[in-house]
């Protein structure tokens, strides 16, 4: 979700919105449907979700995906464009 906001990207890259004084940091909820999820916002958006973003790994960023995504395409021989 690419957005110009207080945010920047790191909800869609970490699955957390960040902390704010005085509430601690909490997952982004969404409605499962459409795939991979809408973004549920407003109050009580927590009870309405139906799941939620969740990261693959603590601190996992999509650049680092990137290269490793490079790295196995290598491994398994594919040729680059």
């Amino acid at each position: 979700m690419l957005r110009r906001n207080a945010y920047g990207l790191q909800p869609a890259a970490t699955g957390f919105y960040p902390r704010r004084a005085p509430n601690p940091a909490h997952p982004v909820p969404l409605l499962a449907e459409p795939w991979p999820g809408i973004p549920v916002r407003g109050r009580g958006a927590a009870a309405r979700a139906e799941a939620n973003w969740t990261p693959i790994a603590r601190g996992l960023t999509p650049h680092e995906l990137r290269h490793s995504h490079m790295i196995m395409l290598d491994e398994f021989g594919t040729r680059p464009s």
